[in-house]
C-alpha cells in the first residue's frame, strides 16, 4: 500500500510541459517506487501530452514497466484509421437500412477496434496503437 504522502511536487509555469520535463518527474517517480517494489510491474497511463520520446524511453528502459499513452491525431494516424472509419460508416449504414425495414432495431452509433504499429519519426521504435473508430447517426465519425 502506498501511504499519502507526496512523492514529489513541481512548482512550474501552467503550460504543457515537455518531454524532458515529463522525463525528469516520472524518472524520480519510478526511482521512489523500485526503492520499495523493485520487481513490481509498473504501467504508466497518461494522455497525449506523455507521448513524447524522452518519458516513452525512459519506460522502455526500465524493463518492468509498460505505458499507455493517447496520441494526438496527426495525417498519418488519421490514414491508418481511415479503412476501420470506412467500416464502421458501412456497418452503421447497413444498421440503418435494416432498422427502416424493421429487420433491426435502431442503433444510435457503431464503435469497431482495431490495432496497428506506428512509430513516430522522433520515437526509438514503433509502438501498438489501438484504435477506436466511433460513428454516430448524422455523424462522418471520429477516431481516438
Amino acid at each position: 500500500m502506498v501511504n499519502t504522502d507526496s512523492m514529489t511536487a513541481v512548482l512550474r509555469p501552467g503550460k504543457r510541459p515537455t518531454g524532458a520535463e515529463n522525463a525528469i518527474i516520472m524518472k524520480r517517480v519510478l526511482r521512489l517506487l523500485r526503492r520499495h517494489w523493485p520487481d513490481t510491474r509498473i504501467l504508466l497511463r497518461g494522455d497525449g501530452h506523455f507521448a513524447n520520446p524522452e518519458l516513452m524511453q525512459l519506460i522502455i528502459d526500465d524493463g518492468n514497466a509498460d505505458f499507455i499513452f493517447g496520441l494526438t491525431g496527426n495525417a498519418v494516424l488519421s490514414r491508418k484509421a481511415e479503412g476501420l472509419m470506412k467500416n464502421a460508416r458501412g456497418h452503421l449504414a447497413l444498421h440503418q437500412s435494416m432498422s427502416a425495414q424493421k429487420r433491426w432495431p435502431d442503433v444510435a452509433a457503431v464503435r469497431q477496434f482495431g490495432e496497428f504499429e506506428y512509430a513516430a519519426k522522433s520515437w526509438s521504435q514503433a509502438h501498438r496503437v489501438l484504435l477506436k473508430a466511433k460513428v454516430l447517426v448524422g455523424s462522418d465519425g471520429k477516431y481516438n
